[in-house]
């Protein structure tokens, strides 16, 4: 099997989704509940937290937050701030997600936990000439700043993110657009990522879907729509090794 492109999803696939937005989650509520003049009472900021996906501080695979862009993220924690408060609306709150999380993702962390040596990982796949891009639904900047964090941002050559003018995922297209680019076929594009979310957009693509399960999907949450599922991608290497031999 020729693979000459890999897709990977950022947050759950290179770095830790629970600990970095897990984390982050809820002071970024918290946040916003005092800029609309809501209080901050304890069943309140988790019935909110609860609305787009997050359980005790863990992300749920088919939550919100672990698949949406900002907008729709919004869209569900409006439906729970809005009874406590008239001047919300989905614009506002999607600047306030958008603001929020860069904060506490992007600007306040200096480094990201990982799942491999990223670097090495890049530079591998790069001396087997295979193309490497991002397809996330967090913002461009956001993510270009964590793949510079990473020291790997120069390995990149494709940038699928919210807030540009290419499709989101689930959105095959955007798989088009990076085969395009690097002038291959969908089918020799490898998506990995961590949610049910990120195999129905390789499956919309034409390319081949790997799960990881050391982010928020387990096994039973992804095992229908993948092609495979592996622990995460410090196993991707074994893994390329074995489908070129088909």
């Amino acid at each position: 099997m020729e693979i000459k492109g890999i897709l990977f999803d950022k947050d759950g696939t290179i770095i830790d989704f629970n600990e970095v937005w897990g984390t982050a989650a809820t002071p970024v509520i918290e946040t916003i509940m005092s800029e609309y003049g809501i209080a901050c009472d304890t069943n309140i900021i988790s019935e909110a937290l609860e609305s787009i996906g997050v359980y005790d501080g863990v992300i749920a695979p088919e939550g919100a937050l672990a698949w949406k862009p900002y907008n729709l993220i919004a869209e569900d924690l409006l439906s729970v701030l809005e009874k406590f408060s008239e001047n919300i609306s989905c614009q506002s709150l999607e600047k306030s997600l958008k603001k929020g999380f860069y904060e506490q993702v992007t600007l306040v962390r200096e480094d990201y936990p990982v799942f491999t040596d990223m670097k090495t990982l890049m530079q591998k796949l790069k001396d087997k000439g295979i193309n490497v891009g991002i397809a996330t639904t967090d913002e461009y900047e956001a993510t270009k700043k964590c793949m510079e964090k990473l020291s790997v941002d120069e390995y990149i050559t494709f940038y699928g993110t919210a807030g540009t003018d290419y499709p989101v995922k689930p959105d095959g297209r955007l798989i088009e657009l990076a085969a395009q680019q690097w002038q291959i076929t969908p089918q020799q594009i490898l998506m990995i990522g961590d949610t049910p979310n990120d195999m129905r957009f390789a499956k919309n693509g034409g390319a081949y879907a790997v799960g990881v399960t050391c982010g928020v999907g387990k096994k039973n949450d992804m095992e229908a729509l993948a092609d495979r599922i592996i622990d995460s991608i410090d196993d991707l290497l074994e893994l390329l090794e074995e489908l070129w031999q088909r």
